[in-house]
Parts: structure tokens; sequence; C-alpha cells
């Protein structure tokens, strides 16, 4: 069997090609992962729900530090976005998903109002506080 030799030592050529091979299946993982992209996605399931965060796909689809938007019934605030995770029981930060029941994925702007709302965390939990009180949290703006 062909060898290469180096400095008293043998590697095996189909070593190198081993070792080439697991380097890139790492680096297919850690894109598959996201880990190349922090990007968030707005997630549309056939149930109805909308979820935004980062998604993935390894090894199954899922989306990272999730949000959810839900309605709040109230005509001047009709929409509440809270984070997943602070549900009352305390799911992890990761929702598994089967691709069959995804509608549609979009990728959110980086200067949407969702965004901004990401950079300040106190935000989503201020609008959330509001909407299950039935406050319009834009009135809170000025307290």
């Amino acid at each position: 069997m062909p060898s290469i030799k180096r400095e008293g030592r043998v590697f095996p050529k189909w070593g190198f090609w081993v070792l080439v091979l697991i380097i890139i299946i790492i680096a297919v993982a850690y894109f598959w992962t996201g880990g190349f992209q922090k990007s968030y996605y707005a997630v549309y399931l056939r149930t109805g729900e909308i979820y935004f965060g980062q998604v993935t796909y390894f090894p199954r689809m899922a989306v990272v530090d999730p949000l959810i938007l839900q309605l709040t019934g109230d005509e001047s605030n009709p929409f509440s976005i809270s984070r997943f995770k602070d549900s009352f029981w305390g799911p992890e930060e990761k929702i598994y998903l089967n691709g069959d029941n995804v509608v549609w994925k979009a990728k959110v702007s980086e200067d949407s109002n969702l965004m901004k709302a990401l950079e300040d965390p106190d935000l989503i939990s201020q609008n959330n506080a509001a909407a299950s009180q039935g406050v319009n949290p834009d009135a809170m703006e000025g307290e």
C-alpha cells in the first residue's frame, strides 16, 4: 500500500482523505446548524402559528430561541410577541418542527421592528405584560 514517509513515520494516503472527509462533514454540520448564519426567520405553520427565531436543519428542522406571535383580542393592539421559553410550562429554547407542517418561512429584515425589539429584551417583556393586562404598550412609553 502506498504511503507518505515523513521523518521516520509512515502516514497512509487514505488517511489524508479520511481527514479531509472529516473536516468536510464538520463544516457541513456547522453550516446546517446555523453556524454561519444568525438571521431571524418568520416560520408559519399549518396550525396558523407564527414563530420567529433562528432556523436550523441539523439533525432536524428547529427554531432556536423562538418568539411566538399571539392575538390579544384588543383592537388597539391586536398582536403580542412573547418568548416561547417564558411559557408557564417552561419549555426549552428550541422548537423542533415537522417540515411538512411549515407553510412558509421568510427572513426577517435587519431593520424591522422585531429586530429592534430583540436588541432591547425589556421591550418584549413590557409588551407581554401590557398585553396580558389588556393595556396598550404604546401608552406605556411615556412612563
